[in-house]
């Protein structure tokens, strides 16, 4: 997934997203005996597919689209909170239906929450736990990489992604992610929530955002909270398994150190290639004068031959994020190429050609995007 940001208006996107109002989940309300009891039913789902239909006049007191909401209860309530469940709600007059966005799991136990409010106040609330009839059906353990994988990582980087090996959408939120310092603390709000997930299309990759109100200079939220990741201090970010282990044990973790920020834009002129011999599809070497945004590279740059063909082939990242190596579908023939880069091409702090992200407003960005030749043998 790419994620872009206009470089002069960060400071507007932040306070946006700092005003948006985000359904907080229903399972830590705490209902005080001053709260009136709705009289509703609940019609249980027949199968994983099925909706969770509630029935009475009492609907038509609040607004069930809204303040409706089903979870997931974990066979260890203290070890971690009910996890939201993705879904549609539709309703009309005394029936309400939540139609499920994923399969629910057999023989785990739910929990369908309604609450009325006025104002900020809760006045009426109605839950019911259901299950779905059937054996629950132990889950493969996902694989899952963290990138990126470089052991030192500049203060003011903006991203890292978590690559699982099968659809996690649904089953894996960014709360299942830990981020702590080297005494163990862990560094609450440097992950920007915006209400949803942030997932590619095949649902494999999550893209965490470390708040970029905090990392970009003479922001506010930079000035007064400071930037997640402090120069000079080592991290562990964690991936918690738990969907598969109720106490939330460790998939994989990455430990790395935060050294100064990077905040020069990117200059290919500074890159080197490693060009291979006529007649091999030995791969073509790109290294970088720092670590790169990995998901960017798998479509920020191309080969192409003096005419301007394009050369096909596959992208190969190497740890560190530091190079990468271009493989050709067919082997290599005598001649000049060229490697052309994607406006798109970032490194892991936002910087991209000629542009950094952190620049001053009348800094001019470069135009043209260069490209890099390279003789093959």
């Amino acid at each position: 997934m790419k994620l872009f940001f206009s470089r002069t208006t960060v400071e507007g996107v932040y306070q946006k997203l700092r005003l948006l109002v985000i359904a907080l989940p229903l399972w830590w309300l705490s209902i005080a005996s001053a709260v009136q009891s709705l009289d509703l039913s609940l019609i249980s789902p027949s199968g994983p597919n099925s909706p969770v239909v509630v029935l009475g006049d009492d609907l038509q007191k609040c607004d069930g689209g809204r303040n409706f909401e089903v979870v997931l209860v974990p066979a260890k309530p203290q070890a971690i909170a009910p996890v939201p469940t993705f879904g549609n709600i539709t309703s009309t007059g005394n029936r309400l239906e939540f139609l499920p966005s994923f399969p629910l799991d057999f023989g785990s136990t739910y929990r369908a929450v309604l609450y009325c409010k006025a104002g900020s106040v809760v006045e009426s609330s109605w839950q019911r736990e259901f299950s779905i009839p059937g054996q629950k059906v132990a889950r493969e353990v996902p694989k899952v990489e963290i990138s990126p994988s470089a052991t030192d990582l500049p203060a003011n980087t903006l991203r890292f992604y978590l690559s699982f090996s099968t659809d996690m959408r649904g089953r894996f939120t960014r709360r299942d992610v830990s981020l702590r310092d080297e005494e163990g603390v862990e560094r609450s709000g440097a992950f920007m929530s915006f209400g949803q997930e942030l997932w590619s299309p095949d649902g494999r990759r999550l893209t965490l955002l470390l708040d970029p109100g905090r990392i970009k200079r003479g922001v506010s939220a930079n000035e007064v909270d400071g930037t997640p990741l402090v120069p000079g201090r080592r991290y562990t970010l964690s991936v918690l398994d738990a969907e598969t282990d109720a106490s939330r044990a460790v998939l994989i973790s990455a430990g790395f150190r935060a050294v100064e920020a990077e905040r020069r834009p990117l200059l290919p002129d500074g890159w080197s290639v490693s060009a291979p011999s006529a007649d091999t599809r030995k791969p073509v070497s790109l290294i970088f004068d720092r670590v790169m945004d990995r998901a960017l590279l798998d479509h920020a740059f191309k080969i192409v031959t003096a005419s301007g063909e394009e050369i096909r082939g596959r992208i190969q990242g190497a740890t560190g994020e530091r190079s990468v190596d271009f493989v050709p579908d067919e082997p290599w023939k005598i001649g000049e190429f060229a490697i052309v880069f994607d406006g798109s091409l970032e490194d892991v702090c936002g910087n991209r050609i000629g542009e950094a992200l952190d620049h001053e407003a009348w800094e001019k960005s470069l135009i043209e995007i260069p490209r890099i030749a390279f003789h093959v043998r």
